[in-house]
């Protein structure tokens, strides 16, 4: 840390005494009047120094400060991005897990299992709202214009309906946001 020069001063400004002088000019000022001029002198150079002094310590107390505060500042940074790193960890697992559920509704769905189809929704359901408490959104595709930024086009299909034309028809695997941030876009077939 950089610190103030100090200045230093004589340890007494006692040590100044009036000098006898032979000039003319002197001779309109008593004695008494430039003795006490002296002490006057010599009381304020005494409390420029107090105050240089109080002055240069507040001066090494708030670098001080800062200094810590700095190191504060670069602790909670480094924690935030742990921390953020670790909310990714977890909504790449939960997109994992909704996949895996995902997964399995269509394997039930084929199977006309209706019960199995019934707790993977389920699952899903509950799933789902503890991903947007962590800001982890699903992208809205069915119906939708497909977006290049949020939606992965795999193919065309011909479509009857005029209104699903340009339109996502099919959602192969789901697309995630985190935060607004893109993690995984959505794969989608597009109507033509």
């Amino acid at each position: 840390m950089n610190s103030i020069p100090r200045i230093t001063f004589p340890a007494s400004l006692d040590l100044y005494e009036p000098i006898a002088t032979d000039d003319p000019a002197a001779e309109g000022i008593s004695t008494d009047f430039a003795d006490q001029m002296l002490k006057t002198m010599m009381r304020i150079a005494k409390e420029n120094m107090r105050t240089r002094q109080s002055a240069e310590t507040s001066a090494e107390e708030t670098l001080t400060g800062l200094q810590r505060q700095e190191d504060v500042f670069l602790q909670l940074k480094k924690q935030r991005q742990e921390l953020e790193d670790r909310q990714e960890i977890l909504v790449r697992f939960a997109i994992e897990l909704i996949d895996l559920l995902d997964g399995f509704i269509r394997a039930a769905s084929a199977g006309s299992d209706a019960g199995l189809v019934s707790v993977a929704k389920t699952m899903s359901n509950t799933l789902e709202p503890l991903l947007q408490r962590t800001g982890c959104l699903r992208i809205p595709a069915a119906g939708e214009v497909p977006d290049a930024i949020y939606h992965y086009v795999l193919d065309t299909r011909t479509v009857e309906e005029k209104s699903d034309k340009d339109r996502v028809v099919e959602v192969v695997r789901e697309g995630f946001t985190l935060n607004g941030i893109v993690v995984r876009k959505a794969d989608v077939i597009v109507g033509r």
